[in-house]
């Protein structure tokens, strides 16, 4: 997970925290680190489907946003972040293409045929590229000509459906990461400032009202 924890940035601002409240900066440290992990989301899905080759709307499905709770809470302890799940995502996502000798899918922008894969659809419409299950397990059955067998009582198709890299895995990759954490950095202070600047206007806006 890629986790924001900011109770040092205050003093790059520590010129309009002096003003404020300390209720009044726990509330705007709050908002702006949980917005900057909000995002982290669309940022991480566009650096990432970027890296592999794959839609954003892909990508942004397996990453999770973690807020900060309470607006009450001390500064070191709010902290926000995103987290990327450890599901691989689908080869039908690589725009698959039926060939001759197997499935050709396109990684990172360069086309690879997977030997001896197909693309099928299941029983129940959903859609997929696989394999004999003794080819994708590299090991040969005497039954793979039948439909289904037994396995620990239980029927099995003879087929495994193949999936390519994991969302977590390429978001540990260096230039994907940094990215991905210098702009949420920057979207923190950015709308950290606003808030504190805001609320500033507003109190002083205030005072000469009265």
């Amino acid at each position: 997970m890629l986790k924001i924890n900011l109770n040092k940035e205050i003093k790059k601002l520590s010129h309009l925290v002096g003003q404020m409240s300390d209720d009044v900066v726990k509330r705007s440290f709050f908002h702006a680190i949980n917005r900057a992990a909000t995002s982290g989301k669309t940022i991480g899905a566009k650096q990432i489907a970027g890296y592999i080759k794959l839609k954003q709307s892909e990508i942004k499905k397996p990453i999770a946003v973690f807020r900060s709770v309470s607006s009450h809470a001390e500064l070191n302890q709010m902290s926000a972040g995103i987290g990327f799940s450890d599901k691989p995502i689908a080869l039908t996502d690589y725009k698959p293409r039926q060939t001759a000798t197997g499935v050709s899918v396109n990684v990172k922008g360069v086309r690879k045929i997977i030997s001896h894969a197909f693309i099928a659809t299941m029983p129940g419409g959903h859609v997929g590229v696989f394999q004999r299950r003794q080819i994708a397990l590299g090991k040969k059955h005497s039954d793979s000509k039948r439909r289904i067998y037994k396995n620990h009582n239980k029927e099995v198709l003879p087929i495994i459906q193949l999936y390519g890299t994991r969302v977590s895995d390429a978001a540990k990759d260096l230039p994907v990461n940094r990215p991905i954490m210098d702009r949420m950095y920057t979207a923190f202070i950015k709308n950290f400032e606003h808030d504190l600047k805001f609320n500033l206007r507003r109190a002083i806006a205030n005072a000469k009202g009265k």
